[in-house]
């Protein structure tokens, strides 16, 4: 009879030390409110590895939202309903490459929308680190797709505009 409260115990402490290592995110995701359009929020996440990393590529996994109804729950992450998957590699310069996978993405999910969200998604996971520096590239998408060139605007439109010379003034005078 003393062996099983010692091996509560070490499971326990094992599942505690596990756990420890955990650590809990608000990742920004693009949500289908069953509204007219996608909205992005801030989502709690348990991260257990690396960051910014694992954020980024918590943007790509489902999300159901914990819910007191009669109702199955279903995924409302835009981006995992798509298919979208969303890769980083760390350059040599300490920037970050981030790739929108769609290789799995149907027409029917290849919307300006949908991207635009997922990029201020991405952008807003990198704005909270150390102001972290992105390329981010479509993978997976045919050369001619509109979308290429919906996603150079919606980066364009997130670059911080440049900072004034020294000594000079934002009016340029």
């Amino acid at each position: 009879m003393k062996l099983l409260p010692r091996l509560l115990v070490s499971i326990l402490l094992i599942r505690t030390l596990a756990a420890s290592e955990d650590a809990l995110a608000m990742i920004p995701l693009p949500l289908d409110t069953r509204q007219a359009e996608i909205l992005v929020v801030e989502v709690p996440f348990v991260i257990g590895m690396a960051m910014p990393e694992s954020a980024f590529q918590a943007i790509g996994i489902p999300y159901i939202p914990p819910a007191v109804s009669f109702h199955k729950q279903e995924d409302i992450n835009m981006a995992s309903v798509a298919g979208i998957k969303v890769l980083s590699d760390l350059k040599e310069d300490d920037s970050y490459r981030i790739a929108l996978d769609y290789g799995a993405v149907d027409e029917k999910h290849q919307t300006e929308e949908l991207l635009r969200a997922v990029v201020d998604c991405v952008y807003r996971v990198a704005e909270r680190g150390e102001g972290y520096q992105l390329e981010v590239v479509l993978k997976n998408l045919k050369e001619d797709s509109p979308l290429h060139a919906v996603l150079k605007q919606a980066v364009a439109e997130r670059k911080p505009a440049p900072k004034p010379a020294a000594g000079g003034d934002s009016t340029g005078e």
